[in-house]
Order: structure tokens, then sequence, then C-alpha cells
């Protein structure tokens, strides 16, 4: 059973077979799992992260990865 809230759309276009509506809210399970490294200086206010392995995955044959790199700056 597919559940959601708000109806998007009205179908398609006859012509195309496409004659179902999509709802605008679902309700999917998933999860996500990543790895990397933090570069963290004691002395410096700057910090560098490099997580080559980030894959998120899901129902409805959902899938993603993704490569981030980032930079923190401590405040204290």
């Amino acid at each position: 059973m597919r559940s959601g809230w708000g109806l998007l759309g009205t179908g398609g276009w006859p012509e195309e077979g496409n004659n179902r509506s999509e709802y605008l809210l679902n309700f999917y399970g998933g999860g996500s799992f990543g790895a990397g490294i933090r570069i963290d200086p004691p002395k410096r206010r700057i910090a560098y992260e490099i997580t080559p392995f980030n894959f998120n995955f899901g129902n409805n044959s959902f899938m993603l990865a993704y490569i981030r790199v980032g930079v923190d700056i401590k405040l204290n």
C-alpha cells in the first residue's frame, strides 16, 4: 500500500499512457554509510575533512553515492 499526502498533477497526458498521479509527500525507508578522514591540527583554527565514500540507499531502487570535501573553522 502506498501512502502519501497531497496529489501532484492530474496523471499526465493521455497520449503518453501515463494516467497515474504522483503524491507530494511519501514515506520511504533508507539508510546511509560514509567513511573518511579528518585532519584537525590542535593549534590551528581550521580542520579538513575528506570523505570519499558516501552511500545512501532506500526502497524503490533509490541509491546515491558522492564524494565530500569540507573545511571547518573553530570558533573558540
